[in-house]
């Protein structure tokens, strides 16, 4: 992982050295039952030191920023394949893979007197940092202030307007850094024609999204349809607690105040935690259908001499989302191409695409 990319004008650093990676990667390839039954097994280490990344510095240098050595991430995982023909005959054959990978890094040193590298951002609401021994990838954001004291922490609302008061400390929410990621692969083959289906997942990691925060904002989401209605229409009553005290002794009390149902949910769409999501998912992402040609069948044809066999298939990608714990948008969409993974923000759907290949054998 890279810790940062270089912004314009910084300021020339002629001590600056390369990044060094070391790496030890062990592992075993094991086939059984001739070849019908096979397990691959990797695990690696990863220590990656004197990363180049850039800090903020003074405009009146003529430069906004600097690049260092600095930053130490290590790495460890483990990735695990297992593949398998369960039924072989003549007629028909089933082939089948799955695969797994997982995980484990650790910001081991950023630089003397930085504890946290701000990786990307949100337009509003949460950064991505890299935080001195922590795991890469910690959101940080905004969250309720919440009453310690209670079974199930409520959340505390202002008692003069019934709106849901924000912690005025930025919290981490989680980490965009999946668990663990894999696939599984299944092809049938039956009578010259080939079934195919590759089935692959997300386990674990954060995603804040913006756009479920602005619907909320917004009155678009069908989660702001509470208080619309009902004895007191245009207000809500949240559960929770008021603090009837002071900031310095707070006394918490029953949350009795009604709020304005627009100004409720315009706050409460303002605060990161609300927005918080796991990333997990499972997606049916490729189906093909082929139907193979062989020499024999075009022997009496006009191709005769011509062609020795041909392929023609049918294939849909992105087919379904089977999992997703994020509504609206799709948990692979992301508002950064670079490292600030976790962060969406107005992403368009996903594509599913249709095509048909063709294979000529002369």
């Amino acid at each position: 992982m890279i810790l940062a990319q270089a912004p314009q004008f910084n300021i020339p650093n002629s001590n600056l050295l390369p990044t060094i990676s070391n790496n030890i990667e062990a592992g075993f390839d094991l086939k059984f039952l001739e070849g019908r039954l096979g397990i691959d097994f990797t695990y690696y280490q990863q220590d990656v030191r004197n990363q180049i990344i850039p800090i903020t510095i003074s405009p009146t240098t003529g430069f906004t920023g600097a690049l260092i050595n600095a930053g130490r991430i290590t790495n460890e995982g483990v990735e695990v394949m297992v593949t398998g023909v369960p039924v072989k005959t003549p007629e028909f054959t089933w082939e089948t893979s799955f695969n797994i990978a997982r995980n484990w890094n650790n910001v081991a040193e950023l630089f003397p007197g930085i504890r946290n590298l701000d990786i990307g951002s949100a337009r509003v609401g949460a950064t991505v940092l890299a935080v001195e021994r922590q795991a890469y990838g910690v959101i940080r954001g905004t969250a309720f202030l919440r009453d310690s004291s209670q079974a199930g922490f409520p959340i505390v609302y202002d008692a003069r307007t019934g709106l849901p008061v924000r912690d005025p400390i930025a919290k981490d929410l989680g980490n965009a850094i999946p668990d663990a990621i894999g696939g599984w692969s299944n092809t049938f083959n039956f009578f010259g024609f080939t079934l195919s289906a590759l089935v692959d997942f997300r386990l674990g990691g954060k995603i804040y999204s913006l756009t479920n925060a602005n619907s909320y904002i917004t009155g678009q989401h069908k989660g702001t349809l509470q208080g619309r209605e009902g004895a007191r229409p245009d207000s809500i009553l949240a559960v929770g607690v008021m603090n009837v005290g002071t900031t310095a002794a707070p006394m918490y009390v029953p949350n009795t105040r009604r709020a304005y149902v627009q100004d409720f949910w315009s706050s409460y769409g303002g605060v990161t935690e609300a927005f918080m999501y796991d990333a997990s998912f499972v997606k049916l992402r490729e189906i093909t259908l082929g139907y193979t040609i062989t020499g024999d069948m075009l022997k009496n044809s006009f191709l005769s001499g011509i062609l020795t066999g041909a392929r023609i298939s049918l294939v849909m990608r992105n087919a379904a989302i089977l999992l997703s714990n994020i509504p609206n948008v799709d948990p692979e969409s992301n508002y950064s191409n670079g490292n600030a993974q976790g962060l969406e923000y107005n992403s368009l759907p996903s594509t599913r695409s249709y095509g048909v290949n063709l294979s000529l054998k002369f």
